[in-house]
This record gives structure tokens, sequence and C-alpha cells, in this order.
């Protein structure tokens, strides 16, 4: 018998090959391998995490309430005899829809526009400076009235937000360059040319066209209620005055504003939607001035004087020597004190169409 330390392959069961001791080749495969496999597990769980955020970003949120903190909401009032009519189809009822900044970047004597985002896409979040219930009631005609209508020259109104009657929000189109007559005061007859201009005035007709094909009048055109983008062109807005017309009806009341209504309107007489067409012709007086109608009076004169000498001494508007000879025709046409003279939305277009 052998002395000394036995062998490890006397140990092993027959036919049991002996281990094979890892070389440094081997053993760097093994770790590489190792790090390639923890390398993945990172990998999957960076993306999944990486997932997760962006599901918990884009989580739906409440109905947008820019005046939560708002004392007034605090008050009672009773809102129980508000006409909501169909509105409930136009509720927003779980938006992604987000104000911008705090503070208002338009505001106006009712309420004021937010600037804020819903479903990826830039919006004007139009809101209440009162939540009395006879403001709340306009306000939600108003956004009644936009729900109906579909053109491409009027804004278009995506949804209507609200958590209490007194916040109720009207989710509109973003127009990117604002409102013509605030468009007007910044720029010049070199800047803003006169085929720009009656481009303007064509998506203006159109719209006044749709709105008198569908039995309704604005009441309060104007440049401050039409809204310009540097791509959609002009567009009508601001239908709090507007009014359906009902056959039968005589319309007396004065609503618009001074400069740009019509001497029937004025007079508290029954009207038409020739009161729009009138108004239009005004506004063809401001694309042409820049300036406020009545402007160059070279006095101060207040609305109620100047309507005086619209309705008994035949005032309008004046032109520029460089206004073109058929938009001033135009104009002076649309200005006819009686209603009837005025042409229709319909010869209008077709004016600008063959003239321009």
């Amino acid at each position: 018998m052998q002395n000394g330390p036995t062998q490890a392959t006397d140990t092993l069961p027959p036919g049991t090959s002996p281990p094979v001791p890892l070389t440094a080749p081997t053993r760097t495969k093994w770790l590489l391998f190792v790090a390639f496999a923890c390398g993945i597990v990172c990998l999957v769980l960076a993306i999944a995490v990486r997932q997760l955020w962006h599901m918990q970003k884009y989580i739906p949120e409440p109905p947008f309430d820019i005046r939560t903190n708002d004392t007034r909401l605090q008050s009672a009032q009773d809102y129980s005899s508000l006409q909501w009519g169909d509105l409930d189809l136009l509720k927003i009822h779980d938006p992604i829809l987000l104000a911008l900044p705090d503070q208002p970047f338009a505001t106006g004597a009712s309420g004021a526009i937010y600037l804020g985002r819903f479903l990826d896409q830039q919006v004007a979040i139009k809101t209440l400076h009162s939540d009395a219930p006879t403001h709340v009631q306009s306000f939600i005609r108003e956004l009644q009235v936009l729900g109906t209508i579909k053109s491409s020259h009027i804004v278009e109104l995506a949804g209507v937000a609200w958590t209490h009657p007194g916040n109720i929000q009207g989710v509109m189109e973003y127009m990117d360059m604002g409102d013509l007559r605030t468009h007007l005061a910044t720029t010049s007859p070199a800047t803003f040319s006169w085929s720009a201009k009656i481009n303007c005035a064509d998506s203006i007709a159109k719209g006044l066209f749709y709105l008198h094909s569908m039995q309704m009048i604005h009441r309060d055109l104007k440049s401050r209620n039409v809204l310009v983008d540097s791509v959609k062109g002009a567009k009508l807005s601001d239908f709090g005055s507007s009014k359906e017309v009902v056959y039968g009806d005589t319309m007396t009341a004065a609503v618009g504003t001074f400069r740009w209504m019509a001497p029937e309107m004025l007079l508290f007489q029954g009207y038409s939607n020739a009161v729009d067409i009138f108004s239009f012709g005004v506004v063809l007086t401001e694309l042409d001035s820049h300036a406020l109608p009545y402007a160059d009076l070279g006095e101060t004169l207040s609305d109620e004087a100047i309507a005086r000498r619209v309705i008994h001494g035949g005032l309008r508007p004046s032109f520029g020597q460089d206004c073109p000879v058929w938009v001033r025709t135009l104009a002076l046409r649309c200005m006819a004190a009686n209603p009837d003279d005025r042409p229709s939305a319909t010869q209008i277009i077709y004016c600008i169409k063959t003239e321009s």
C-alpha cells in the first residue's frame, strides 16, 4: 500500500471524471456574462420605472378651476333658476385641462381669458368676473349658442368645464394673434397689407353668412370681436349678444357698442340681420384706418353724441386716400341708413371675390 495523500480520483464514483479547474479565460467569460445579464435587468427596470412615471404624469386631472380661491364663490348665490338646457352634453367631465399662467392674457368687461392646454392643444379658457346668477345665465346661453355652431370662420367651442355654477369656463379655440382691434393698433398699412385685410374681411363675411343662414344675428360685430391667427386667418367670436331669429319676432333691444350699431338699433326699432351688415361696414373702415370709428373727428365725443349724429345727421366713419375705391363703395352700401339698401352677406362675399 502506497503511503502519502490520497488522490482525489480515489474518492470519485466509478466512471466520474475529475473536475476541471477554471482557467483565466473561462473565468473572464463567465464574469462578462454575469455583468451583461445584470445590465439587461437594470435596463428593463429603468424602462419600467419610466413608463410608470409617464402614466402618473398623464393621469387626467379634475376639471380646471381657475377661481378656486375666489372668495366670491363662498357667497350664498341661488342658482336654482338657471336654465342649463343641453349644456351638459358639452361638459368636459374628465379632462386633461390645465391653465398655463397665473394671470389672464386678455380681459374684458364681463370676463377674463386664460391660456391653457386641452388634449395636447393650446386653448383659450374663458371665465366670468362675476358669479351672479344673471351673469352666469348669460354665459351659459353664449356657450349654448357656440355649441351649435360648426364653421371654419367662427371660433370653435371645445367644451365647457365647471365644478360649481359660479366657476363655469368655456374652453375655446386659441387664436395666436389676438383680436383684430389690437392687431390693427399694433400694425400699420405697410405691415398689414390690403391683400391680408381683404382676406380678413372675406372671412368675416363668410362667418356672417353662416350665422344668417342659421337664422342667427351676431348683434355685436366689431373689431374686438374678431380674432386672428397666423395660420387660420380671421374668425368671429363673442356671441354673448347673439340672437336666434324667430319668425314673427320683432327685436328692439339695443345691444352692442354704439360706434358699430345700425341706426334702427340705436332707435330701438325693429331690426333684422341687416344690423350685422352695418357693423361689417364699420369694420371695413377700421381695416382702412387702423383706428377706432370716428377717431378722426378731432374732438372728444361721447358714444351717445356719436349715436345722435349717426341717426339724425347721417354721420359715418371716414376713409383714407389709400383705401381701394371698391372697398369704400362696399362699406358705404353696408352702412346705408335704410336696412333694405344694404347688401346681404352673400352679396358681400361675391363682391369681394370679383373685386379683389
